[in-house]
């Protein structure tokens, strides 16, 4: 019996990772670069690549993201080939081990597999779509959670150890073991957590030290602070606004995803449609006893997350407060009589994927057109001067040229400027601006398919008035 047990959950594990990478592979032949967290990273990889450290083209290091995910990609020579494959078998493995960890917490097989599909054709596959962390993240922080509820000392503090050592991928794993530690002892009484689990306790304490000791090490050592810049304190205002941004996004991305506007008749309606059937769905879940262990784990997690959102002010969308929610969910069970509509919001799911990915680009600077345009400006730059451009991120990801959007006006004589014709593709993103105003000193010197490149002259023209 137990055999056969262990043998419908290898199948199952094995039949979501499969279907789910190779889903997402599909889907997506190539990832995004939508905003300047995906710029980070691509920036930091090709840095690395090149030995130059993990600055930023214009030379500032790049502190507001952690090193591990670029240090990762920067191991291969194509490192936008590296970024999709790590992204699909994250997307894979989480999964499966969403999968599992339903079944632990009372789920049939059946419904498991349902459950795991709504994510991974979901939220799972709107993360990975995008050059970031996040999706490994995920994958590696519900591998952890199915160490954790396993029996034994040892299951327990490897997956403390592996949370804690996510945190060079992605800040907010400093929540993990610590919001899991907190939920095991309110769940087994201070008294006796203490006094039966302090080597887990110590063990986990320290790794989780080191870790965190090396974020520390790094921010001070590239901007002189314990905490970048860029990540400021919360305010009340603050606080508030992120409360009602994980009430609606957990909603709009996080158990429905659409990538672009929802407003347009063609698409609200499946939408909306959809959404209804995922509330539906999440009435029908009911507390289980085998599921337990992970409510208290999710509810740890998701409550110290809250607690670090009163020390700084982070993107409170199912990107970063996820995770905790996912254990949640796990650990409720569908009532028998609605287990169908599981498997139906499941379909529903994958259809609106596929219509997503067919109907909208969510590319954003990683278009090809854009990719094409930027390496045929490249052998027409003289090296040495200046570049200017309506969109300098295409150099900086592209070619890793530290152009800049400033007006032409302060432009020394001999500099370039790099005018991009090609429209926004993107749903949301919009990595090319207006061309920018220029006088009389510019004279053309190269045109291509989808730009052109401008001189300045030594003898500049004045201003008009």
């Amino acid at each position: 019996m137990t055999e056969a047990i262990t043998d419908r959950r290898g199948a199952l594990a094995a039949i979501c990772f499969l279907v789910a990478t190779v889903a997402f592979l599909a889907l997506h032949p190539r990832l995004g670069i939508t905003d300047s967290d995906c710029e980070g990273y691509v920036i930091g990889a090709r840095s690395l690549l090149e030995g130059k450290g993990y600055v930023h083209v214009q030379g500032y290091p790049l502190s507001h993201w952690p090193p591990g995910y670029s240090w990762l990609l920067a191991q291969a020579a194509d490192t936008g080939q590296a970024a999709r494959l790590v992204n699909a078998v994250s997307v894979g493995v989480a999964t499966a081990a969403l999968a599992l960890l339903a079944v632990q917490g009372g789920w049939p097989v059946a419904g498991a597999g349902a459950l795991a599909a709504v994510f991974g054709f979901g939220l799972f596959r709107h993360l990975a779509a995008e050059v970031k962390p996040d999706m490994l993240t995920y994958a590696l922080f519900l591998v952890g959670a199915l160490l954790y509820v396993r029996d034994g000392i040892g299951w327990r503090l490897g997956a403390l150890a592996l949370w804690s050592a996510l945190m060079p991928f992605k800040l907010i794993a400093m929540v993990f073991a610590p919001g899991v530690l907190l939920a095991e002892g309110f769940r087994q009484g201070w008294g006796n957590f203490l006094r039966t689990q302090w080597r887990v306790y110590l063990g986990a304490a320290l790794v989780w030290l080191i870790f965190f000791g090396g974020i520390i090490w790094f921010n001070v050592h590239t901007t002189g602070h314990v905490t970048p810049p860029t990540i400021v304190r919360t305010t009340v205002a603050g606080f508030a606004g992120e409360v009602f941004r994980f009430f609606e996004s957990s909603l709009r991305s996080g158990l429905v995803c659409w990538y672009g506007s929802v407003r347009v008749p063609q698409i609200l309606l499946p939408y909306l449609a959809l959404l209804l059937l995922g509330l539906a769905a999440l009435a029908s879940l009911r507390p289980s006893s085998p599921g337990a262990l992970l409510r208290w784990m999710g509810g740890g997690v998701l409550a110290v997350s809250w607690i670090l959102m009163v020390m700084r002010q982070y993107y409170a969308g199912p990107r970063l407060m996820g995770y905790g929610l996912l254990l949640l969910l796990a650990g409720l069970v569908p009532l028998a009589t609605r287990l169908r509509l599981w498997q139906i919001f499941a379909a529903g799911t994958l259809l609106l994927a596929i219509y997503n990915a067919a109907a909208v680009s969510r590319l954003g600077a990683n278009h090809p057109a854009y990719e094409a345009s930027a390496k045929a400006a490249q052998p027409k730059l003289k090296p040495g001067q200046p570049v200017f451009s309506n969109a300098p991120i295409l150099l900086w990801v592209h070619l890793g040229i530290p152009a800049t959007g400033g007006k032409l006006v302060d432009a020394p004589p001999g500099a370039q400027y790099v005018e991009v014709t090609l429209p926004n593709y993107d749903a949301i993103a919009q990595p090319v601006n207006l061309p920018l105003p220029r006088d009389g000193s510019w004279r053309q010197v190269a045109a291509w398919d989808g730009g052109a490149l401008f001189e300045k002259s030594a003898a500049a023209a004045p201003a008009p008035l």
